[in-house]
């Protein structure tokens, strides 16, 4: 047994015994250890006393050292093997190497013994070591089925699993089955759980299986209970029982969503005062009058927290009767809404606003690309001219709010979304880039002011409800950040002050580098969760901030909804402050699996995606940009599809496929560039630097696609006339 498996092992043994003190024998018993390891954990356990990781008590009874350098928190994986410890509270992530990690799995809690400073200075992260997993934070894990040898291993789906599962009983799989297999615990302390298989989903090959292998490997579901489903059904009849109302059935009201939208839960409307000032009219579906507290429907909804959206498919927080259908805004159909009537001024701040139950008929069910042509004047629109004008009304309304939010320094973190767009057999026909444009602006804007007004009304009448919390980011990650921003040539400045945060972001328009950097702008960040807790919302620049907008979609808005109706007809609160911090944790946690379930089938098809191109034989030569460098080759990201890749130095240096040689400018300004020692064969790239390639191969395992430099074309030779 080596040192670090018996280091592992004796602080696991310490930390069961609950802060009693253990004898020397008890500890090697349970070690089952004999002989010359004895001596040598005998040896190890010296050690750790003269380290201070264990103390003595009394004769040969040993106990742990210093409680308070142990803590617990969840396991959050990155894809070098390494993990985070994200600490409950506000203690800091522990970093712990993946050679510490023992037995620990994505998702589980652990207890971290802390061992020292991180791997590097700057970061001045602590680092540490697991030594007991508390609980498991997956049992079943979905997988590919593969030969090693004489042996049969499961692949996770999930790239941050670092590392395969033998399985014995194949239950019927064979080579290349996606499975689900459940985790059974390691016979040693130190050896990785091994499984079981308990399903056969489908073949890998079959992109037909890629969604329902992600939503059974993160728990989701799309069926509903049968008596959620039958209260579904009565639930429908109470939009004929609407209660009393504001009539807004004869106002201009519109919709407007992606192409692909099924749920409609906000619509617009814009009217003037007797003084002339533009009232913005949002109004949201009224889930509430539908779910009522306690009702099977509502339970579910809760345990769900959100909706999920995948590329061929919606996993529905609410069932399809109200998700798209009766709370579902659909036009030229009565719909019950809860309203909020935003007064602005003539610079656009808020000056006034008053909320109202409603019942309204929508007008038009429009998309952004119909927007986005009104908004360009010179493109033709189908839209009727009536529609059109109060569009451009509204985005110059948007457009004012966005300059004012900005002026308060808040972060402009909008990016184009890679759209991966499915046949009806889940194979990829299309990626498309969708900018973050003026139509998606308008909608976007109307919705943050909305959320802003109902968290500022419900605080200043100091009533508990459910804030988007987004705190500060934490001075050693933001100084982590700078140093990682200066190694690639930029000259940021102090990004702990807001305002030069927001400028630096604003200098990224044009910098082909721009995806990368505010994804690392991203990740420096603390997550934006929801919270009983009021502390603002960093990103946006807001005080008050709460969701309210989608509460066909969103658990927490249906909340918020709630604790408003409440307030304005003056009767009691539905919710406890404790009660609600548990929901704002539960949807906090449900929103980030969702995330997870999303990146993790888009990614799927966009590997998919490639290998169809070498499966063909037509390659599609992409635009990337070098985001690291190491000894085994360039990290890079394709500019269009958003994802990563490598491309091996052997194959790319000296290629005469590349582009952008020349780095003094790009975007029109200085990066100011000192370039570094780079590593060997390095020599002519540079982070930053933009190149077309073409991919070469594509490990689905791995998650990993690999490229090369794609071909120049040849030019044509002059024939000679002889």
């Amino acid at each position: 047994m080596r040192t670090r498996e018996l280091t592992s092992r004796i602080l696991e043994i310490l930390y069961d015994a609950s802060g009693k003190a253990v004898s020397a024998d008890e500890i090697y018993r349970a070690l089952k250890v004999r002989g010359k390891i004895q001596i040598k954990a005998a040896r190890v356990l010296e050690r750790m006393v003269q380290r201070g990781d264990v103390k003595a008590v009394g004769k040969k009874r040993y106990a742990l050292g210093r409680q308070d350098t142990i803590v617990s928190g969840r396991v959050q994986t990155i894809r070098s093997g390494a993990a985070f410890i994200i600490t409950e509270g506000d203690g800091p992530d522990i970093f712990v190497p993946a050679r510490r990690l023992g037995a620990a799995l994505p998702g589980d809690t652990v207890a971290v013994k802390i061992m020292e400073e991180g791997p590097r200075a700057r970061q001045q992260r602590k680092s540490g070591r697991v030594i007991h997993v508390i609980e498991r934070g997956r049992l079943d894990i979905v997988g590919t089925l593969r030969r090693s040898g004489s042996e049969w291993e499961v692949a996770p789906v999930d790239p941050h699993y670092n590392q395969r599962f033998r399985v014995r009983d194949l239950k019927g799989a064979s080579p290349g089955d996606r499975v689900v297999m459940r985790l059974q615990e390691p016979r040693g302390k130190e050896d990785m759980p091994e499984g079981r298989i308990v399903d056969v989903i489908g073949p890998e090959r079959k992109a037909s299986f890629d969604a329902e292998a992600i939503l059974i490997h993160y728990g989701l579901t799309r069926e509903f209970p049968s008596e959620v489903q039958r209260e579904a059904e009565r639930a429908a009849a109470l939009l004929d029982d609407p209660g009393e109302r504001e009539d807004l059935r004869d106002k201009l009201t519109f919709t407007v969503d992606p192409d692909t939208a099924r749920d409609f839960d906000d619509a617009l409307t814009l009217d003037r005062d007797s003084e002339g000032r533009a009232v913005l009219g949002v109004h949201i579906a009224d889930v509430s009058h539908f779910v009522r507290p306690g009702e099977a429907m509502d339970e579910e909804a809760m345990r769900r927290g959100n909706s999920v959206y995948l590329p061929d498919m919606v996993v529905p927080m609410l069932p399809e009767q109200l998700s798209n259908g009766v709370c579902s805004l659909r036009p030229d159909e009565d719909r019950l809404t809860f309203s909020a009537f935003i007064t602005l001024d003539t610079q656009r701040q808020p000056v006034a606003w008053r909320f109202a139950k409603s019942i309204i008929r929508s007008d038009h069910r429009l998309t952004y690309a119909q927007v986005r042509d009104v908004l360009d004047e010179t493109q033709a629109t189908t839209v009727p001219p009536v529609v059109a004008k109060r569009l451009r009304q509204l985005s110059k309304i948007a457009q004012r709010l966005r300059r004012n939010r900005f002026a308060r320094f808040a972060l402009n973190l909008d990016m184009p979304e890679s759209v991966v767009l499915l046949d009806e057999k889940g194979e990829v026909r299309d990626i498309v880039l969708e900018e973050y444009d003026a139509s998606h602006q308008l909608i976007e804007e109307c919705m943050v002011l909305a959320n802003e007004v109902v968290d500022t009304e419900l605080s200043r009448r100091d009533i508990p409800l459910i804030h988007r919390l987004h705190e500060p980011p934490a001075t050693d990650r933001v100084d982590s950040l700078v140093a990682d921003l200066e190694s690639m040539g930029y000259r940021p400045g102090d990004l702990n002050q807001r305002g030069q945060l927001a400028a630096f972001l604003k200098s990224l328009e044009t910098d082909p580098m721009a995806h990368h950097v505010r994804l690392s702008v991203l990740k420096s960040m603390t997550r934006a969760i929801y919270s009983a807790r009021e502390a603002g919302h960093y990103g946006l620049a807001k005080t008050y901030y709460t969701h309210f907008t989608s509460p066909i979609r969103r658990y927490c808005d249906l909340v918020v909804h709630r604790c408003l109706a409440a307030a304005l007809d003056g009767r009691r609160q539905p919710y406890r402050v404790r009660d609600l911090g548990g929901i704002a944790a539960a949807c906090s946690a449900t929103e980030q699996v969702a995330e997870q379930a999303e990146r993790a089938l888009v990614e799927l098809k966009k590997l998919r995606f490639l290998i169809s191109q070498l499966k063909r034989r037509r390659l599609i030569t992409y635009r990337a940009v070098v985001v690291a460098i190491q000894r085994q080759g360039l990290f890079i990201e394709l500019i269009d599809l958003q994802l990563r890749g490598v491309m091996s130095l052997s194959t790319s240096s000296g290629a005469e496929g590349r582009s952008g040689r020349e780095r003094g400018r790009e975007g029109g300004r200085e990066r100011g560039r000192e370039r570094g020692r780079q590593p060997d064969g390095a020599d002519g790239y540079e982070r930053g630097q933009t190149l077309d390639v073409v991919v070469s191969s594509v490990n689905m395992d791995g998650r990993e696609a690999v490229f090369v430099p794609a071909p120049v074309p040849q030019k044509p030779r002059k024939r000679r006339n002889n």
